[in-house]
Order: C-alpha cells, then structure tokens, then sequence
C-alpha cells in the first residue's frame, strides 16, 4: 500500500495511476478532505454518464407505471 498526500499526487500522478493499475493499492491522504482510494475501473464495472443514468431511469418509471396499470 503506498499513501501519499495531494500534493504528491498531483505532482506524480502518471506513476501513482500505473501503480494502481497495477494492483497496487494507492491511497491519497487530504488533510481538508479525508482520505481516497485510488481504483482502476474494470470490464467488470459499469460507468454510466448523467445522462445515460437519467434516460435510464425515466425508461423504468415509464415502464413502472405501465405494469402499475396491468395489475
């Protein structure tokens, strides 16, 4: 596990994010802020936009109400 503060973060961040996508757990220590795990997203993972997340949601309402109507 490495730690390091914002301010090395940002002045290495190419080496921290090689680091952890490697596998190496990366964790970034803000005294204002708290303390963030660094994690590459994976094929795994899913990343939706606002949008996407949105259109998404209205599609579910709609077809909510659409099976609230049937019963």
């Amino acid at each position: 596990m490495i730690i390091v503060s914002t301010r090395d973060f940002r002045a290495n961040q190419g080496r921290y994010l090689h680091q952890a996508r490697n596998g190496e757990d990366v964790i970034i220590k803000s005294r204002d802020h708290g303390s963030f795990k660094v994690t590459p997203v994976t094929k795994d993972d899913t990343v939706y936009s606002m949008e996407e997340l949105a259109s998404m949601a209205a599609e579910a309402e709609r077809y909510g109400s659409k099976e609230h109507m049937k019963k």
